[in-house]
């Protein structure tokens, strides 16, 4: 993939540490966008599918690019990356990108309604296509693989729940918070209770965590998580936690590892001339 910078804009490539070599990315040189002017800016923002070029300004532009690649990788491949987008996404809400909110960590973050909203209900506008962009892209990331117990090894995100060790990580930042008088405000709190409530329905159903449809999360210190640390290693950054298992649990929410039950839902083109299935409507899980 290659980005490239507007003239107007500041931030400096250098500022940026690539991805594993997995996902190889490219910046073209300011020099070249300076020297066509706006005329070289409207042919890369014109065919930026057909190029796969995509306009830079700020650390969400490299996450939402590197995470759809993601979505390609498989079995232990992804590891790593998945360290590079904990510790990306850890630095973008740090700083409190105001063009993130898509970014922000929460549970069923794929059914994103006010995402969808934006994308039906502006249509025509030119912002319509952005957000489009950003629904899909929140689907497509539900597709990255995570390790699992049992066989089955890797398995898109959508389909895994956080198992017991994942709640204990929540519980020990809540605890460990400076707000610890108002720990039950916390939504790490409210997180860490749905998953134990989630196991305690699967266990009287009898699915195990092993279980080949909806498996368990492998447990924060499952040796298959070491890439995904060592890449944490390489890009320390002082605002990121000390415990990095909260930076991973973060990224996962992100990625659509559950903390409650599986959700069905479909939404539906109800303008005014629409059919009652609009070619507008999709089904997402």
């Amino acid at each position: 993939m290659v980005f490239w910078r507007p003239a107007s804009v500041e931030s400096r490539f250098e500022d940026i540490s690539a991805p594993p070599a997995s996902i190889p990315v490219y910046f073209m040189a300011p020099s070249v966008i300076k020297a066509e002017g706006a005329k070289a800016e409207g042919i890369l923002s014109t065919f930026y599918d057909e190029w796969g070029t995509t306009r830079f300004e700020s650390r969400p532009d490299l996450f939402r690019r590197v995470a759809d690649r993601a979505a390609e990788l498989t079995g232990e491949t992804v590891l790593p990356v998945i360290g590079y987008l904990a510790h990306l996404l850890h630095s973008i809400t740090s700083e409190s990108q105001g063009s993130a909110d898509d970014l922000e960590a929460r549970p069923y973050g794929t059914i994103d309604l006010q995402t969808v909203g934006k994308a039906v209900h502006r249509y025509g506008s030119g912002s319509r296509r952005q957000y489009w962009e950003r629904l899909e892209s929140l689907q497509k990331w539900a597709q990255i693989q995570v390790p699992v117990q049992g066989e089955r090894g890797f398995v898109p995100a959508e389909d895994v729940i956080f198992g017991a060790a994942w709640a204990d990580v929540l519980k020990a930042f809540v605890s460990e918070t400076e707000r610890a008088e108002e720990e039950d405000a916390l939504p790490e709190a409210r997180w860490a209770e749905a998953i134990h409530r989630l196991l305690r329905f699967r266990e009287e159903i009898g699915r195990r965590a092993e279980d080949h449809d909806y498996p368990e999360l492998a447990a924060p210190d499952d040796d298959r998580w070491e890439a995904t640390h060592q890449q944490l290693k390489r890009q320390d950054f002082p605002q990121l936690s000390t415990d990095k298992r909260k930076t991973i649990f973060d990224l996962l929410l992100l990625l659509g590892v559950r903390i409650g039950p599986r959700v069905e839902w479909r939404w539906l083109d109800t303008r005014k001339g629409a059919s009652h299935l609009d070619a507008l409507s999709r089904s997402v899980s």
